[in-house]
């Protein structure tokens, strides 16, 4: 999901590379550098994102979410829609409650 929201699946499509120096600048390269590898620790960052104001994950989500909207140049709101669409799918919300709850 990240793939169709950052545009890599289109690029990747129409161009294939072996241009690793062109893989770390990518979207999701990115995003991997804030551990955001796909929709769950999407959906575990906008959760964060939306606890109670001042709580310690709140703070660092919200830095993290600061840090990734500048370094995808893009407004935080953006960025913001971006993880509420992404944890709002139905497929995600699927792979959240499968996987999530074998964590605690």
């Amino acid at each position: 999901m990240l793939a169709y929201y950052a545009g890599e699946r289109k690029k990747a499509e129409k161009i294939p590379t072996a241009d690793e120096g062109a893989a770390s600048k990518s979207p999701l390269a990115i995003y991997r550098k804030y551990g955001l590898c796909s929709s769950f620790e999407c959906f575990t960052l906008w959760d964060d994102l939306n606890e109670s104001m001042g709580s310690e994950n709140q703070q660092r989500a919200a830095s993290v979410v600061a840090g990734l909207a500048a370094d995808l140049a893009l407004p935080e709101m953006a960025l913001k829609n971006v993880l509420r669409e992404i944890a709002c799918d139905p497929y995600t919300q699927f792979h959240y409650e499968c996987w999530g709850s074998s964590m605690e």
